[in-house]
């Protein structure tokens, strides 16, 4: 079980708007990049048990995809292409 307060010190939530739609993500740590990317109806919270060991060695960044957690609602746009494109 992770210690909710080391987390909250430890990694922070951002946003960034990405082909036009703004995006939620959770980085933390130092070190070459980690994405971690959740499946269909997850979001970054999946991570969040694994993600402070995994800051030890590099900076993680955990993404909600479109439509899912705190990323932005769109009518559009959630096939495999856009999704890939959106995270690189």
């Amino acid at each position: 079980m992770i210690n909710q307060a080391s987390f909250d010190t430890s990694f922070s939530h951002h946003t960034a708007k990405v082909n036009g739609v703004n995006l939620h993500y959770a980085t933390g740590g130092k070190g070459e990049p980690l994405v971690l990317i959740h499946g269909y109806p997850e979001t970054w919270y999946t991570w969040h048990e694994m993600m402070p060991a995994l800051a030890e060695k590099y900076m993680v960044i955990a993404v909600d995809s479109r439509g899912l957690g705190d990323s932005e609602i769109t009518s559009t746009g959630y096939d495999k292409r856009n999704v890939a494109e959106e995270v690189h």
